[in-house]
């Protein structure tokens, strides 16, 4: 899990978007593993180039709290985004994904009581359903 907070570029005198790795859930005996993964995250988006993804400019280590720098994109968050759609269409399933229900193509037991939700596209994209919002997915589907 990660926060992302809009901050101030002192030197180039522009905001931009600072995620910081969150640890607080992550097991002790996995965060080493936790951590790897965060900067082969940054690594790989200090090659990436696209216009649809912000841009990358650094990422650094503070004690035991490590963090990327990118672009600020100025927009709705996704409760913002919500709020604006239909709640018997769109369906929020994690923190970070907003999905609709009509194009959910099966759901997908996953481990430990939980379930993963396979779309209807062409990359039969595979999205997490949280803890919180298993009662719903059961509602939704009678499952």
């Amino acid at each position: 899990m990660a926060a992302v907070y809009e901050a101030r570029d002192t030197r180039r005198g522009t905001s931009c978007a600072i995620k910081e790795m969150s640890l607080s859930t992550v097991p002790a005996n996995e965060r080493p593993q936790a951590i790897q993964n965060f900067l082969a995250e940054a690594r790989i988006l200090s090659r990436l180039n696209h216009p649809n993804l912000p841009a990358f400019t650094d990422f650094f280590t503070e004690g035991t709290r490590h963090f990327l720098v990118m672009e600020f994109i100025d927009g709705n968050t996704l409760e913002e985004l919500l709020e604006g759609l239909d709640p018997e269409v769109f369906w929020r399933a994690h923190r970070s994904f907003v999905v609709n229900i009509n194009r959910i193509k099966e759901v997908v037991p996953w481990f430990k009581s939980s379930y993963q939700l396979r779309m209807d596209d062409r990359k039969q994209t595979e999205i997490p359903v949280s803890r919180a919002q298993t009662r719903r997915l059961r509602e939704l589907f009678g499952l």
